[in-house]
Order: structure tokens, then C-alpha cells, then sequence
């Protein structure tokens, strides 16, 4: 707290912390509180333990389209292939996605895979040629995005989806979908940090092995560069001395709201950090 010896009475300024608060005691029934010892540091590994909570995710946001009039164009960003077809009739439209599969992964992690989109039932979706069915009544994040199964549809190494209205009626606006599922992503390209922890990168991205841990904190770069969901980043500290005071050192996170737990504990709650 720092003192403004200038004023009438004595002042105070105190910065919170959103939903933080300060409990004020006065008067002569406060007890004498103790001074804590300052305590010695506790660093952390970088080395972090992983368990997530929901499906991680890999986007699928670039398309090839083709018409009856012109041949296989793109690929590009789903809202320039869109650009590209919108004035053709819709019975003439199909649209290409592309992604890649690890040859190191496993047959169980791939098997269990979902396919996410905007494209409701009338639009026929494939998956290296084979129908990629609606599961009824389940959505994603939001109900107007559903859920098809790729079960026994994805292989190792290339894969191509590709979307057609069945109807005749292609009015849906050409949109990214997502796989979900129990995998890692990979990138074959540097990543590049840049001012206000910027980061981007031009290598392409693949479907990897799920990551049981990760090095220096960043799910961006070890296998979670789409996720979206509820994470649970570990380590085991082994400390001397436990009887004395302690203090942790952990760096403000790159998330939206962290949780923070010793030993199942609840200590800390990040909010929108800085």
C-alpha cells in the first residue's frame, strides 16, 4: 500500500484485480497479526503434463471449387472460393477440402474422428469418396453446426473431403469445417513471435499423434494451435523444506481464464491477462 502523507487523513491507493476486494480492519479490538516470512522461490519446469477436457480441433479453412464451366481452381480461403462460384448455378458447385494425416498415427486415433461444418443435412459430404453421415440431434459449440461421423472414412496421409448440395440449392456460404478428436497437430513450419505475442507461422499443418506433454507452455506450438476447449496443464515439484514458506513463480498464462490448483487446492483465478 502506498501512503499519501500529503492528505488530511491518512489515504490509501489500491489497485484491484477484477473481482478482487480488500478487507479493511480498524479500531482497537484488531489482533496483532504476525509477519510472514518472505519465503524462498519454487521454480517450475518447463516441461508440462497434458490432459484436455474436450476434442482438440484442426481447422479446414482453405478450399478448392470447381464448376461444370471451369476445372478444379484454389485452393484459397473458403470465403475467396465463395467469392469465386457464388454467381454460378448451384447445381454446378463443389467444393474441396484437403488436410493430412501423420503416417505415425494410429488406426484408434483417427477412427473416433468427427467432421464439424455449417452444411446441414441437404449437402452431401464425402470423405475420400465415402458418404460422411449426419449424426442426428448432435452439434458443436453452436446448433447450426453439425456433426458428421468420418468413422472407418479417414486414412493415413492424404485425405479429401468434398461438399455438394443435393438439391440443387447450394445457398450456404462456403465455410471452414473442423475434425475433432483425440490428436495433436502438427506444423511443418517455424513458428514467428512477434510484438503483443503475435504468432503465425507458413508451414502447413497436419494431424499428429496426441501430445501427453508439452515444452515451454504454449499449446499454440505443441499441438494445439486451434484448440478451443477446457485444458489441464501439469508438473510435479518436489520441495525441501516443506515446513518453511514457499513461493511459486508461474508466469502470467496465454488463455482467456486459468484455474490455478496445488495439490487439488484451489489457489488463484486468471482472468483476461494482461
Amino acid at each position: 500500500l502506498n501512503r499519501d502523507d500529503n492528505a488530511e487523513d491518512v489515504t490509501f491507493w489500491y489497485t484491484f484485480a477484477p473481482m478482487q476486494f480488500l478487507l479493511v480492519l480498524a479500531g482497537e479490538e484488531v489482533p496483532n497479526l504476525k509477519q510472514v516470512p518472505a519465503g524462498s522461490l519454487m521454480m517450475l519446469s518447463d516441461v508440462w503434463n497434458v490432459d484436455s477436457h474436450t476434442p482438440n480441433i484442426f481447422l479446414l479453412d482453405y478450399c478448392s471449387w470447381q464448376t461444370d464451366e471451369k476445372p478444379l481452381q484454389g485452393p484459397s480461403h473458403a470465403i475467396g472460393a465463395w467469392l469465386n462460384v457464388r454467381d454460378y448455378p448451384s447445381e454446378h458447385i463443389r467444393l474441396r477440402y484437403e488436410f493430412d494425416v501423420s503416417q505415425n498415427c494410429e488406426e484408434q486415433w483417427i477412427q473416433k474422428m468427427k467432421l464439424v461444418s455449417e452444411y446441414g443435412e441437404s449437402y452431401k459430404i464425402t470423405v475420400n469418396g465415402a458418404e460422411a453421415p449426419v449424426l442426428p440431434g448432435e452439434w458443436w459449440m453452436d446448433r447450426c453446426f453439425s456433426v458428421r461421423s468420418v468413422e472407418g472414412l479417414v486414412k493415413l496421409g492424404h485425405n479429401v473431403i468434398e461438399v455438394v448440395e443435393e438439391n440443387n440449392n447450394f445457398t450456404a456460404e462456403a465455410a471452414p469445417m473442423y475434425l475433432l478428436g483425440n490428436f495433436g497437430v502438427r506444423c511443418d513450419g517455424e513458428w514467428i513471435h512477434s510484438e503483443n505475442r503475435g504468432i503465425s507461422t507458413d508451414g502447413r499443418f497436419a494431424v499428429s499423434c496426441p501430445v501427453s506433454h508439452i515444452k515451454g507452455g504454449s499449446l499454440v506450438e505443441n499441438g494445439y494451435p486451434f484448440f478451443a476447449g477446457k485444458i489441464t496443464l501439469s508438473q510435479t515439484v518436489t520441495v525441501e523444506h516443506p515446513e518453511e514458506r514457499k513461493k511459486l513463480l508461474l508466469p502470467r498464462p496465454y488463455c482467456a481464464v486459468m484455474n490455478l490448483y496445488v495439490n487439488d487446492q484451489f489457489v488463484k483465478l486468471f482472468a483476461w491477462p494482461e
